[in-house]
């Protein structure tokens, strides 16, 4: 293809893209035009099928559904960037060390030298005199010595604390790349490591393993009616029930959106069905209020769809079997908890 080519169409798929963008009502910002670009071109097939399950949905699309495809799918593009600096900044404090040691190890040998030096001229002094100035000089080589080994010292000491400060912001940025912005709770990639993790374990040591997938009843309409604002007052009461409602080593997570989910270790599906049940209860008896009058808004409701591991599956039939359940739930009246049971296994509803 030649240049001229090309460049008519990367026009064509920028002004594609840009027209995608006006007509979901979409700022142009890079995550915005980065997300539908790659689905233009289908160059990630994972991303355009959940942009089409969010439409499958009907949930819309905005800034911040966007911004948390973007996350899932091109975030570890700025944890790269945090690497590579953090690799930068221990690089230049390693050479600074290691500067500072050749600089007292030549110093070292210098000094070894001299002392040698003085050693023979001492063998055979000529006069008291010169035997006063080849004590200076050794004081004075000594004290030259001295001063290069407390540099040595001073530069162990501010590497020590550079590198403690490396060290704290590592933990950090691990704990904020795995951590929900706004809820708090763990994040889409969070929940992934710690599903893989655990359902390894669970099928290694023979323990069931359920999965909750919960999302907020009407929360389109109720953000509709009452702004953004308060729809993230909701999602960080939702949060802050899952993690009420947990305990041990199970994992909630927000899913994206207003989807929720809860990993529940040595849980098997009657288990799991208290879990979302208790969950679901506690989330319908609270009240949202506004802060600035103090008026109540009534309550929100949570559907649950729920289902147990079966070893040697994939994550994603895992996973997909569950939001079957959230489906049905929805379907079914919402505010419910539906157990979508592994096929051969007995279904039941809580």
């Amino acid at each position: 293809m030649s240049s001229s080519s090309k460049s008519a169409q990367n026009r064509q798929v920028s002004e594609a893209v840009v027209a995608k963008l006006v007509e979901l009502d979409l700022q142009p910002t890079p995550e915005n035009y980065t997300v539908w670009y790659y689905d233009h071109i289908q160059a990630n097939p994972d991303l355009s099928k959940t942009l089409r399950l969010i439409e499958t949905q009907g949930k819309g699309f905005d800034d911040k559904i966007c911004g948390q495809v973007y996350e899932r799918f091109f975030g570890s593009d700025e944890q790269t960037r945090f690497i590579e600096e953090t690799c930068d900044r221990m690089e230049k404090s390693m050479s600074r060390i290691l500067s500072q040691m050749s600089s007292v190890s030549a110093g070292s040998d210098d000094y070894g030298e001299t002392l040698e030096g003085f050693q023979a001229q001492l063998a055979e002094p000529e006069s008291v005199s010169e035997v006063k100035t080849l004590v200076e000089q050794v004081l004075t080589e000594t004290r030259r010595m001295q001063d290069r080994t407390k540099e040595l010292e001073r530069a162990l000491d501010d590497s020590s604390k550079e590198l403690a400060s490396i060290s704290d912001h590592l933990v950090a940025a691990r704990q904020q790349a795995l951590t929900d912005s706004l809820t708090g709770i763990a994040n889409r990639r969070s929940f992934d490591d710690s599903l893989e993790l655990l359902t390894n374990e669970s099928a290694s040591e023979q323990e069931p393993l359920c999965l909750l997938l919960g999302d907020i009843d009407h929360f389109k309409a109720f953000n509709d009616t009452h702004g953004h604002r308060v729809g993230d007052q909701v999602l960080k009461q939702v949060a802050l029930t899952l993690e009420q409602c947990i305990k041990g080593r199970d994992v909630a997570a927000r899913y994206g959106g207003e989807e929720f989910a809860v990993i529940l270790p040595q849980t098997d599906m009657i288990g799991a069905g208290r879990v979302g049940d208790q969950i679901r209860k506690s989330i319908a008896n609270k009240r949202i209020r506004l802060k600035s009058s103090g008026q109540t808004l009534g309550a929100i409701t949570l559907s649950i769809g729920a289902t147990q591991y079966v070893p040697g599956e994939s994550l994603s039939a895992l996973i997909e079997r569950a939001d079957q359940g959230l489906y049905r739930a929805k379907n079914e009246g919402r505010n419910r908890t539906i157990i979508e049971p592994p096929p051969d296994a007995k279904p039941s509803a809580a």
